[in-house]
C-alpha cells in the first residue's frame, strides 16, 4: 500500500510551488509563488505544511503547498521555500477544493476553513507513523529477497536433479534441457511480477480522514 507521501504529487522538475499562507486576512487569501530549492526538490509534495519567507527573508510564515507549476507570472525573483514543517502531506486535494468552495460561498477565507478541517499536528504520532512505514517497507524488502533466494535455490535443486536423471538416461537429455529452460523462464517471470502488499498489521494512517496537522 502506498504511503501518503508516495501518493501525493511531487514537483517532478517543476520549479515553482504555489502556496496558501496560513492567514485569516482576506487580502492574503490567494496563492503565492515560491521557488523550489534544489535541496528540497525530491522532498516537497502537494499538501505539505511548509515555512516560507513573507514580506522579508527573515520573517517566516506557515502555509500549504497547493500545486506545482513550471513558471510563475510574477516578474521578479521568487523567494525559495524555507523548509518543510512535516513530511507527511497534511492537505489533500479534495479537502482543499472543499475548503476553497466553502470559503468562496460564505465570503470567508480558505485559511479559516482549513483551521477547522485540519486537526492540530501531533508530532509524536507523526514520528511513530513514519517509523512504522519505514519498518514495514524494510520487512517487505527482506521478505521479497528471501522469496527470490528460495526460488533460486529450488530451481537449482530441480536443475541438478534433472541433470542427474539425464546422465543416468542419455535419451532424456533433451527433455532435461527443456525443463531447465522452462524453470529459468519461470524464475525470471517470478522476479518481474509486482510484489504483493506487505501483510503486516494495519496501522492507522495520519491521513485516514483526509486531514492532517495544522500548527507546527
Amino acid at each position: 500500500m502506498a504511503t501518503a507521501f508516495e501518493r501525493a504529487e511531487g514537483a517532478n522538475g517543476r520549479a515553482v510551488a504555489r502556496v496558501l499562507l496560513d492567514s485569516a486576512l482576506p487580502q492574503l487569501d490567494h496563492l503565492f509563488d515560491y521557488s523550489v530549492p534544489a535541496e528540497l526538490a525530491d522532498e516537497v509534495r502537494v499538501g505539505q505544511r511548509v515555512r516560507v519567507p513573507f514580506r522579508s527573508k527573515d520573517r517566516k510564515s506557515f502555509g500549504y503547498i497547493i500545486e506545482f507549476v513550471s513558471r510563475s507570472d510574477f516578474g521578479g525573483e521568487l523567494a525559495p521555500i524555507a523548509d518543510i514543517v512535516a513530511a507527511v502531506p497534511q492537505l489533500t486535494p479534495d479537502v482543499w477544493r472543499l475548503a476553497r468552495a466553502v470559503a468562496d460561498r460564505a465570503g470567508g477565507s480558505a485559511g479559516d476553513i482549513l483551521r477547522l478541517a485540519i486537526p492540530a499536528r501531533q508530532v509524536r504520532v507523526e514520528k511513530k507513523h513514519l517509523a512504522a512505514e519505514a519498518e514495514a517497507e524494510a520487512e517487505a524488502e527482506t521478505e521479497a529477497a528471501a522469496e527470490a533466494e528460495a526460488e533460486t535455490e529450488a530451481a537449482a535443486e530441480v536443475e541438478a536433479a534433472a541433470e542427474a536423471e539425464a546422465a543416468a538416461d542419455p535419451g532424456a537429455a533433451v527433455e532435461a534441457e527443456g525443463l531447465r529452460e522452462a524453470l529459468i523462464r519461470e524464475s525470471r517471470r517470478a522476479q518481474q511480477r509486482p510484489r504483493p502488499p506487505h501483510r503486516h498489521r494495519r496501522r492507522r494512517s495520519l491521513l485516514s480522514l483526509s486531514r492532517v496537522p495544522g500548527s507546527p
